[in-house]
């Protein structure tokens, strides 16, 4: 199938209003890691603004919210490109997904995938820490890749590893003013959408709705995460 290309105006006329709930994963954050280096709390405070002062600047436009929500936005260069994203000094995006289980299947597949990567290294017996966080997301300029016309390119845009397609036309979309698109997860076996957030202006909500904690057992043929509340076990195959 050959490459399809859209004009800004094109992508203008094609966004729609969107709004709904994603969920996202990231390593587990809580005040644990920095507290065992200091004597008290008071001392891990001030530790903790002297890291955040060595981070990049949040962009203006982000500062408002949470630090979950603007860290994929904070982080330049990007080094290694990712389906909306090209490596190098581009702007960020928040990946999140409809269903929590899409998301912990996203991170699944990316945990699977390092072992893959680095042979003979042996997978720890216990499960890392994550956490899952939920945010509200509203906004006039969404496009829809499961829906016409751009459904019909579907082959290009769930390709696993050619994440040029993609990129080109995250970059028009912003462009054109475009915040958020939505795609069909290629890592969900149940093909659930993905919701691709390309501005802060996105967010519906400064703070994550809910929050769950998940492990996730992987090595590079399965993964199995497992939440205690709500009670859930997901498995996956390499």
């Amino acid at each position: 199938m050959s490459l399809p290309t859209w004009t800004l105006n094109e992508l203008r006329s094609e966004a729609r209003p969107w709004e709904g709930k994603a969920w996202r994963l990231v390593e587990a954050q809580n005040i644990i890691s920095t507290r065992k280096l200091v004597e008290n709390v008071h001392e891990q405070n001030i530790l903790d603004e002297i890291l955040d002062e060595s981070k990049p600047r949040v962009p203006e436009s982000c500062r408002h919210l949470n630090f979950l929500l603007f860290t994929p936005f904070r982080y330049r260069p990007y080094p290694h490109g990712s389906r909306f994203r090209p490596a190098g000094v581009t702007d960020g995006v928040f990946y999140a997904a409809q269903e929590y289980e899409t998301a912990v299947a996203e991170l699944a597949h990316y945990r699977m995938k390092f072992y893959q990567d680095s042979p003979g290294l042996e997978a720890p017996g216990s499960a890392p820490e994550y956490t899952a966080f939920q945010v509200d997301v509203k906004t006039p300029f969404a496009l829809d890749l499961t829906a016409d016309p751009f459904v019909q390119y579907e082959e290009v845009w769930t390709r696993h590893t050619d994440y040029g397609p993609c990129q080109a036309l995250a970059k028009t979309a912003r462009e054109a003013g475009v915040e958020v698109i939505l795609s069909r997860s290629v890592r969900d076996q149940h093909g659930r959408k993905n919701v691709n957030i390309l501005s802060c202006a996105a967010f519906a909500k400064p703070n994550p709705l809910q929050v769950q904690t998940w492990r996730i057992l992987a090595n590079g043929e399965s993964a199995t995460a497992y939440c205690r509340s709500p009670k859930t076990v997901l498995e996956f195959a390499a």
